[in-house]
């Protein structure tokens, strides 16, 4: 008798036990489940944030790209009005050349006439 109360006792201490260690293990669960929520939630939050950065890097590298070829654009424009500046003084220096031999000329036939 006094043998099976002291069993009882025995596994009433240990269901006491294993219960707390029980109840232990369902906090750490829910706490763990709450942390894995709220690191999920960090990273939804960080994928957002990194796809509205990317979203804004791309639309920067095609102005970029927008500039860079409006840069080239004028680049080819002002290589050309180099160019036919150069031409228009060639045939402005030839233009003058052509004036001066003139003048001499007119100065020589001007001079044989006197």
């Amino acid at each position: 008798n006094n043998a099976l109360k002291l069993k009882q006792g025995q596994d009433a201490n240990e269901l006491a036990k294993l219960k707390q260690e029980q109840d232990s293990n369902q906090l750490k669960h829910g706490q763990r489940t709450a942390l894995v929520g709220m690191l999920e939630e960090q990273v939804a939050n960080l994928n957002d944030t990194l796809s509205e950065a990317n979203a804004k890097l791309e639309a920067s590298n095609y102005d970029l790209c927008q500039k860079d070829e409006e840069i080239e654009a004028v680049r080819r424009q002002l290589e050309t009005a180099q160019h036919s500046m150069k031409d228009l003084e060639s045939k402005a220096a030839e233009t003058a050349a052509a004036a001066q031999q003139n003048t001499d000329r007119d100065s020589q036939q001007k001079a044989k006439m006197i």
